[in-house]
């Protein structure tokens, strides 16, 4: 009986992973079962940390902040944020967390923007 549940999980787990796939280097793309070989924890954690992912949107080129005063710069952040998503007509109480992601440089970093869901984050990509 347990073998024939590891065969039928391991088949799922099969058919799963050839459903997903990953951009590789190179612009090649690649199924991820490869990449986890076949175990079916690392499936489910690949699944899960795409999940977590799928309400996040990168922006370009927003204004940043120059204050050193940590809170200046999440509101001033902030502003910029609702500012350009008011331009695709969505409301400020979707934004969940502002993110400048990488190093403070001369050029504006890119932030990473949180929203309450994945519809919205699709809205976005489409709108922009």
């Amino acid at each position: 009986m347990q073998t024939e549940q590891n065969l039928h999980c391991k088949f799922a787990t099969q058919k799963m992973a050839a459903c997903i796939t990953e951009k590789g280097s190179h612009d090649t793309v690649r199924p991820i079962y490869e990449k986890i070989n076949g175990d079916p924890e690392e499936l489910i954690a690949e699944i899960n940390e795409r999940n977590s992912k799928v309400n996040n949107v990168t922006v370009y080129k927003l204004n940043e902040s120059n204050s050193q005063i940590l809170n200046e710069r999440i509101l001033h952040d902030k502003a910029e944020v609702v500012k350009f998503l008011d331009m695709i007509d969505i409301k400020e109480d979707v934004i969940e967390k502002v993110i400048c992601v990488g190093k403070k440089g001369t050029k504006p970093r890119p932030m990473k923007i949180v929203l309450s869901n994945s519809r919205i984050a699709r809205t976005v990509l489409r709108n922009k």
